[in-house]
């Protein structure tokens, strides 16, 4: 129900490789043949229901109904559960292109009684369904019938799914009705919903505190997309809610190792504490610039940011990476940047997957906020690890702009200092044994990674160096520096007897370490791989281009 069965070739990587590599035409079907005709249908589904009269809406609803109720599908329950959530999803992509694309005249159909009648029933059972997928598509496609239908439904539907709340004890039950009502919310927000805001958040913040996994998962998770759509509209509920956050927090149930134990798989796969921190993440966004002020909700919120972030957990450590962000934007004076620059250090060199790009995306906005702070927070260690991260996957997203956009900032006054440490870094060794290196030549093979800037003969190639993606993106940062001092129109930094007469040292100067420029544009122009050479030639090229200014071009009007 799920996913297909993947029994063809066209799913099989190593098919796939092997006639790709044969230079044989790949298959253009992505999907099993009987799944994409289900698809196909869905898809013209989808685009016709809602222009259609109603005795064919009729036709089409009872006929969904019937099905259902089929004998043979009693008798084998997983196809009953296929056929349902393709029934729901056919609904929610037909209402939502409806709300999209319909015009008034064309959503009547859909408000007829009957109609009505049909599609509310087959949504109603199957966002109490025991299966998650069907629970969520219905809950979507409840909210999009609220949009299509309007009026006198919403009222009706909201009050039903509230009755379910508090009457259903079935946990699943509960927690597609909590859904449901957020998607609800969302398709009538704003002013339209407010006389029913205050019953959501009610109903739900008491069914945070329910002691089952499921429920308080997806409550949680219902009243952060309530607070993301009401915006200011949730103001008169902050109090509560951070209230609700912190009894949640120091709740035994909703710990990972607390609760019953027949709860125990399900507590791990629906964390309570990333649900809690992605709430107050959109709590912060409404409380805003009120967070500069000194009151109660400023104390409860870092509280809370500092305990999500101490936690052991990548998925958790996420959320508070991304509550920390909110506090950058809103509140910057409140947040300790030394602690924080220091717990992004270990994020980098200890973290993966999401909680390092996390990372990456919080230092990249530290970074554009003032980059000179962190030059004397980080320094020359926490832009050895980002060029670090860029040796173990060259592709990453955000190092290079974080590691420019500091250069950017920050070159102007310490030109000599980015220079030694990109030098550093191209003449940084790999990781990979010098045995293992002299064998690969050995055999005839060269790692296309591991190609070094300079010839056989060259020192750099003779100390193992890092990977040529790596260099050549140092050399690119080294032609940024350059650029950054030139516009800068600093003359010290081309000509010393004004920065003697300014008290600067020699040896901060970039005219200073023009010799190293020289000495990387050789060795890069002379590398086996084209990339490289030509990067050589552009450092050459601002070698030139700091000679002449340090000669002729910004020496002083008498000189």
């Amino acid at each position: 129900m799920k996913r297909p069965v993947i029994g063809l070739l066209e799913h099989d990587r190593l098919s796939i490789l092997a006639r790709h590599q044969a230079g044989q035409e790949l298959p253009i079907s992505a999907v099993p043949a009987p799944t994409g005709v289900v698809d196909a249908a869905l898809d013209l589904f989808e685009g016709l229901l809602i222009y259609q009269n109603i005795d064919t809406l009729m036709q089409a609803t009872t006929l969904m109904t019937n099905h259902l109720r089929s004998p043979k599908l009693e008798r084998s329950p997983g196809r009953k559960q296929a056929v349902l959530y393709n029934i729901i999803m056919a609904l929610q992509c037909a209402l939502a292109f409806g709300e999209r694309h319909a015009s008034r005249r064309d959503k009547e159909g859909m408000s007829n009684t009957g109609v009505l009648v049909n599609v509310r029933a087959l949504l109603q059972d199957a966002v109490v369904d025991r299966e998650q997928p069907i629970r969520e598509a219905a809950g979507s496609a409840i909210g999009s019938l609220v949009g299509v239908a309007g009026g006198q439904y919403v009222n009706n539907q909201t009050q039903w799914l509230v009755d379910q709340l508090v009457q259903n004890r079935v946990p699943e039950g509960r927690a597609g009705c909590a859904l449901a009502l957020s998607c609800v919310y969302e398709r009538i927000g704003g002013l339209s919903a407010g006389s029913l805001l205050r019953t959501m958040v009610n109903v739900l913040s008491t069914l945070s505190m329910d002691p089952h996994p499921i429920v308080h998962f997806w409550s949680l998770r219902a009243m952060s997309r309530i607070v993301d759509c009401a915006s200011l509209t949730y103001s008169p509920f902050i109090d509560q809610s951070l209230e609700m956050i912190v009894t949640s927090y120091l709740a035994e149930t909703h710990e990972t190792d607390g609760g019953s134990v027949g709860s125990a798989n399900l507590r791990g796969d629906l964390p309570a504490y990333s649900s809690l921190c992605r709430l107050l993440h959109a709590l912060i966004g409404v409380i805003g610039p009120e967070l500069q002020e000194q009151s109660p909700n400023q104390e409860v919120s870092l509280m809370l940011i500092h305990e999500f972030g101490q936690d052991q957990q990548d998925g958790l450590a996420v959320e508070a990476i991304r509550c920390t962000q909110q506090l950058l934007m809103f509140a910057p004076n409140i947040v300790d940047t030394a602690e924080l620059v220091s717990t992004f250090q270990t994020h980098l060199e200890a973290g993966h997957g999401p909680l390092r790009i996390a990372t990456i995306t919080a230092l990249y906005q530290v970074v554009q906020r003032d980059a000179a702070l962190m030059s004397k927070l980080g320094g020359n260690r926490l832009v050895e690890i980002l060029f670090g991260l860029l040796d173990e996957d060259p592709t990453i997203d955000g190092v290079r702009q974080i590691i420019l956009s500091w250069i950017q900032q920050t070159s102007a006054s310490m030109p000599a200092g980015w220079i030694g440490l990109c030098q550093r870094i191209i003449n940084k060794s790999t990781t990979a044994p010098k045995q293992d290196a002299a064998k690969s030549a050995s055999n005839g093979f060269q790692d296309d990674e591991g190609q070094s800037l300079g010839s056989g003969s060259s020192a750099l190639e003779a100390n193992a160096p890092a990977r040529w993606r790596t260099q050549l993106f140092a050399l690119e940062c080294v032609h940024a520096v350059v650029q950054a001092v030139v516009a800068s129109g600093r003359r010290e930094h081309f000509d010393i007897m004004a920065a003697k007469q300014a008290g600067l040292p020699v040896e901060l100067l970039l005219v200073a370490r023009l010799s190293d420029l020289i000495k990387m544009a050789f060795a890069a122009s002379t590398a086996s791989t084209s990339e490289v050479r030509l990067q050589g030639l552009q450092v050459l090229q601002d070698v030139v281009v700091v000679s002449w200014l340090h000669l002729f071009g910004l020496r002083p009007a008498h000189g």
